[in-house]
């Protein structure tokens, strides 16, 4: 049920109006080079092993985007977007044989590199305010991958077993049961999880590698997995043309959404979990047409596209792609590596203001004052506030007036101050998102000067038996008063109050019971009394 808060009597109305959507496209990061150790113009536009070994990732500190990749020589390279461009960051030039390159970052903003050599094995490094120092003290042989906790702890993947990072040593990990996993770990906060794939069935599921249980995920199709910054689990899956959206809550998945994208195949899928529990896709798909990148968010148990990209389909490197979101505004990064039309990409989250185009408008209507505002759109909208003030910039709420929700449509509200003071009256609206922010929007003054024949009670509201009746003009110097119920009962009479000054201080001796009573005083238009 919507609910207003008042301190006065008042009339809302609601109309409608509508604006126009434009969809979001996707904007180029180029161009895609950087440089070499011999100074030649290179980037991971490569098609060599490249396509297996390159990584992107945002810096979850500075939001700066970075690709790692291994050269065409087999010297690791770390580029990153700054300045308009792909610049380099560092070349580990002392490797040149390299057969692996991978790169994330701690929570911290820590780059963590894991480089495999042919013939030696993986060396997993930590890179900090430029300082390099190695995780481990040994060189890992059957590296298949890392991940990082968000506690800060270290798991990675060796010949098909678990080991954790403790006191600098790579230690086995124990956990129940003998599955090969086929994912690396990830942490909802309370267990480890990874995927195991079981061959000949073709089933995939997901594991408890802290308790040994085990919830299929999917059959006959592909899966992934992964978490956000929080800690927060997602898992998806799918087959053909179908992806589906799973995330862990109280230790089960729970679906959170689904996509089918008719006439085409799905080649690689990724969920990029985003701020304030946002969660986003980045899919590549293939059709008659050729390949397509597709950016949707979940909303309301679907993926929902915000943005699309075409591809070249003869590019026989194509259907490889790699994305990154920043996580601190959810712009999403996305690459293609390749010898012919490689691309970096970025969708830019539009900025949207809670509400658009007020038009706030505050005029007299009678004994009252009208106020009344529109919105073009309204987007994490939680509620108005309409405020009143005396002119001294402090102000008091007059009411609390509930969005329609969030919404691609346009409203009109009114609201009526059935009770303006003489003189100025201060009107100011504010607006308050889902998340509590307030922001002023705009603010406006009426003046409600006293007509001759016009009463005004102070207070009003009255709160004790005793009350004032200034008098605009008068000569006579007793006056008749009585208050009257909506019924017409007189409620309180008395004959003659003799005038102080310009005001008649009426005692009513009890207290009135609570509601709205009409006053009238002899030779004088009737105003209404509101008694709390």
């Amino acid at each position: 049920m919507t609910q207003f808060y008042s301190r006065t009597l008042f009339t809302l109305l609601f109309l409608f109006s509508t604006t126009l959507v434009f969809a979001q496209s996707l904007t180029d990061l180029g161009p895609t080079q950087g440089l070499q150790s011999n100074s030649t113009t290179q980037g991971f536009n490569i098609y060599n092993y490249t396509t297996s070994s390159l990584n992107l990732e945002v810096n979850p500190i500075t939001g700066v985007p970075y690709v790692a990749y291994l050269s065409s020589g087999g010297s690791p390279v770390i580029q990153k977007y700054v300045n308009g461009s792909w610049q380099l960051d560092t070349l580990i030039s002392t490797t040149t044989n390299a057969q692996g390159f991978s790169m994330k970052f701690t929570t911290q903003g820590a780059r963590i590199l894991a480089i495999t050599e042919a013939g030696s094995g993986t060396t997993i490094k930590k890179v900090e305010n430029g300082i390099w120092s190695n995780l481990g003290n040994v060189i890992l042989t059957g590296f298949s991958g890392f991940s990082i906790m968000p506690n800060g702890d270290f798991y990675c993947l060796v010949s098909g077993r678990f080991k954790k990072l403790i006191n600098s040593e790579w230690s086995d990990f124990s956990y129940p049961g003998t599955e090969t996993p086929s994912s690396l770990l990830y942490s909802d906060g309370v267990s480890l999880y990874g995927l195991v794939f079981i061959s000949g069935s073709y089933v995939t599921y997901l594991k408890n590698y802290s308790t040994g249980t085990k919830e299929i995920v999917v059959d006959n199709g592909s899966s992934a997995i992964g978490s956000d910054a929080a800690g927060n689990l997602y898992v998806w899956y799918g087959s053909n043309g179908s992806l589906l959206v799973a995330k862990m809550v109280n230790g089960s998945l729970q679906q959170l959404g689904a996509r089918t994208y008719s006439g085409s195949s799905v080649l690689t899928a990724k969920i990029l979990p985003g701020k304030d529990n946002s969660v986003y896709s980045q899919v590549l798909l293939s059709s008659s047409a050729g390949l397509r990148i597709d950016i949707s968010k979940l909303s309301n148990s679907t993926l929902e596209t915000l943005a699309t990209y075409e591809i070249n389909k003869y590019n026989s490197y194509a259907n490889y792609s790699y994305s990154a979101i920043n996580r601190t505004n959810d712009d999403i990064y996305i690459i293609n590596p390749s010898s012919i039309g490689a691309f970096a990409k970025k969708y830019t989250q539009p900025i949207i203001l809670p509400v658009s185009s007020i038009n706030f408008k505050a005029a007299k209507s009678g004994s009252n004052v009208q106020l009344s505002w529109s919105t073009l759109s309204e987007v994490n909208n939680d509620h108005f506030v309409v405020e009143k003030g005396t002119g001294n910039n402090t102000y008091k709420e007059l009411a609390m007036v509930s969005s329609r929700g969030s919404s691609l449509f346009g409203f009109n509200y009114a609201f009526t101050d059935t009770y303006p003071e003489e003189g100025l009256n201060y009107y100011r609206l504010s607006q308050v998102d889902k998340d509590g922010t307030k922001t002023i929007l705009d603010s406006k003054q009426v003046d409600f000067s006293l007509n001759d024949n016009r009463l005004a009670v102070y207070p009003n509201p009255v709160e004790s038996e005793q009350f004032e009746v200034v008098l605009p003009s008068s000569s006579k110097t007793n006056h008749v008063v009585k208050i009257n119920a909506l019924n017409g009962q007189t409620v309180f009479g008395v004959q003659s109050i003799k005038k102080t000054g310009e005001k008649l201080l009426v005692n009513t001796t009890t207290k009135l019971p609570q509601g709205l009573y009409i006053l009238e005083v002899e030779g004088f238009e009737p105003v209404r009394l509101l008694a709390k």
